[in-house]
């Protein structure tokens, strides 16, 4: 037996010859992209070590260095429970490599310092997140073959897990596409698992890559779900949406499985209520009528006391007093400060006044800025106050509704920003110069970037009043979106969805394929979509793939044919719209139910139960006739 980093030297030379022949630059036979994929000659060895298993027996040992990282170490366990479940075999996870057996090295240069020597171009690529304009996330891998040893690794924990999930999808076929394993972690057996693909590497061009699960059921309160969150995990996702006072006692959970919470929430009355130097029987913290006179904080009219009084200096004191005191007993870099969910805010006589956000200059009340000026004037004292005592701290917030319009202020350094684009018309992309309902919201992000570039947008691809009934066939839509915000270098993606869990389980069973079809292009803009839904009706559906393929081929037709004077997607529309407008006006509705009936009957008894939903929803509606 050799010890790990001894064995690791010795390879140096080979892995030099090896690593020399990727520059990282763009070839003629690979584009770089926003997601680069760089494949390298590997070298030929005399013997076979292609096999991690043979006949349903181990072939190959799993090497985990001593210093490892717990998301390294939950790699390795989680390379040996795909193993397993593919092959039937057991792979060992040992601390020291065997000769004439492939080793398969997991690992970051933190934890085998040695990978900065034997792969120093594939280091300085991973760790190089801005060049020629664009951004990349820091959770890129590398996969590298020598002679018996295979190497997966990132720069960081999370990459390196990365790289053993993209190794399990493109070596053992596996997909993950529920919440539910039974129902949703597909692979065809392997007795024999041979590794065909091993010498490339990849990053996103988003850090944050992620869910805001708003949960139903028995997850309601805490907008959370440990299988739907394993399943993000599983599929390169590296971010939840995690709100203070709701489900802080589920982090340490996300970051166990390499999900960073993402601090956000409509919280302004939180931090007011929660302040150390709060006075209840103070009234200037709320907003107030026409007339000044102030509302409770708990009035049950949420459209009276909507947001807080950021005008006062009082409320300012308190706020920042709440959020230094949150800060002093929570380990925590993120924290957010973020404007309630409701479009109204009135404080009298201070919202009807100009308003002085520096030395000399003011903003008036007609202004399209004037509330976001005056908010982000608010926020950047409180990001001062933070940077003071806190200098790693970042606060998240949103421009949402009322401060959706960037401000006249400058946002303070410290300071991140979510645009929540609450009007988004989902039938073509944000960008689209022809669409009347997002131009509006496409001129606001082109504004916001000249003001502040680490900016996450929060679109509503998973929330609708529909979703339990129909699909949106929003993937092209999707990928336009995310090679927009490649081109100006936004920092990721936190949109709306829910889990797929007791209460909403009912949406994955229609949207499963949209779902998974984020979560590959949030990876990579520069899938090809088209291919990645045969891919998915293949595994999901098996001997019924050609039929769901030309479900899905006709739901894309309506969508792109069908018209309705009130065009603009929103919270409210639900199926009757979407099946009038898409199906119906087109006389599509046969064409639908044959299909999914064909569909069915072609699937064996597990599909015929993923197929179901969908076809019953079909049935259901175009029954009323």
């Amino acid at each position: 037996m050799k010890p790990l980093i001894s064995l690791i030297l010795a390879a140096l030379l080979t892995a030099l010859a090896i690593t020399s022949c990727d520059t990282g630059k763009t070839t003629d036979e690979t584009t770089a992209t926003a997601t680069e994929t760089v494949e390298t000659a590997a070298v030929e060895s005399p013997l076979s070590f292609d096999n991690i298993t043979e006949n349903g027996e181990a072939t190959a040992k799993i090497v985990l260095s001593a210093d490892a990282d717990s998301l390294e170490a939950l790699a390795a366990e989680e390379l040996v429970y795909h193993i397993q479940k593919v092959s039937g075999a057991s792979v060992e996870v040992v601390n020291e490599m065997a000769e004439n057996t492939l080793s398969i090295v997991i690992g970051t240069p933190e934890s085998i310092p040695e990978l900065a020597e034997l792969f120093p171009e594939d280091i300085t690529w991973l760790t190089t997140l801005e060049e020629d304009g664009k951004s990349y996330g820091s959770d890129g891998f590398a996969i590298r073959m020598t002679d018996d040893t295979l190497y997966i690794f990132g720069a960081t924990p999370r990459g390196a897990m990365n790289g053993v999930y993209d190794f399990i999808e493109e070596n053992m076929g596996v997909m993950w596409v529920r919440a539910n394993e039974e129902n949703g972690l597909l692979y065809d057996a392997m007795p024999t698992i041979t590794v065909t693909k091993k010498d490339y590497h990849e990053k996103s061009p988003f850090e944050t890559r992620g869910w805001h699960l708003c949960g139903e059921g028995q997850n309601r309160e805490s907008h959370s779900d440990p299988a739907t969150e394993t399943m993000m995990s599983r599929n390169k996702l590296n971010a939840k949406f995690a709100e203070l006072n709701c489900n802080e006692h589920l982090w340490s959970f996300y970051e166990s499985i390499g999900l960073s919470p993402f601090n956000l929430g409509h919280n302004l009355r939180y931090w007011v209520l929660t302040s150390p130097i709060y006075d209840p029987e103070c009234t200037e913290y709320w907003n107030t009528d026409e007339f000044g006179k102030p509302y409770p904080y708990d009035t049950t009219d949420a459209s009276k006391s909507a947001q807080i009084n950021f005008w006062s200096e009082l409320t300012l004191e308190t706020v920042k007093a709440s959020v230094l005191n949150y800060l002093a007993n929570n380990d925590t870099k993120t924290i957010s400060v973020g404007i309630e969910d409701n479009i109204l805010c009135t404080n009298e006589p201070w919202s009807s006044e100009p308003f002085e956000y520096a030395e000399g200059q003011f903003v008036e009340p007609g202004d399209r800025a004037y509330i976001s000026t005056v908010f982000f004037t608010f926020l950047n004292r409180i990001a001062e106050a933070v940077a003071e005592e806190y200098p790693d701290v970042t606060i998240n917030t949103f421009a949402y509704w009322l401060v959706e319009e960037p401000p006249l202020c400058k946002l303070a350094d410290n300071v991140d920003l979510v645009i929540a684009p609450i009007l988004e018309d989902m039938s073509s992309p944000i960008n689209d110069p022809e669409n009347a309902n997002n131009v509006p919201i496409y001129g606001i992000m082109e504004k916001w970037k000249e003001v502040d570039n680490d900016i996450i947008v929060y679109n509503y691809y998973g929330s609708s009043a529909a979703l339990n009934r129909y699909e949106r066939p929003i993937w092209y839509r999707m990928q336009e979106d995310f090679r927009y915000y490649t081109s100006v270098g936004f920092n990721g993606l936190m949109p709306e969805g829910v889990t797929d869990a007791m209460g909403s389980e009912m949406t994955w069973n229609i949207n499963a394929l949209t779902f998974w079809l984020y979560s590959k292009l949030a990876w990579n803009p520069e899938e090809d979509v088209d291919a990645l839904i045969v891919e998915f009706c293949d595994k999901y559906y098996g001997s019924a793939s050609g039929h769901m393929q030309e479900y899905y081929r006709l739901l894309t037709k309506g969508w792109e044919e069908g018209e309705s004077e009130n065009n603009l997607w929103n919270f409210k529309l639900d199926e009757t719209y979407y099946f009038d407008t898409f199906v119906y006006y087109l006389d599509m509705e046969g064409d639908f139910i044959a299909v999914l009936n064909e569909a069915y009957e072609a699937a064996d008894d597990t599909v015929k139960e993923r197929i179901r939903p969908i076809k019953e929803s079909y049935e259901a509606y175009f029954a009323i006739e």
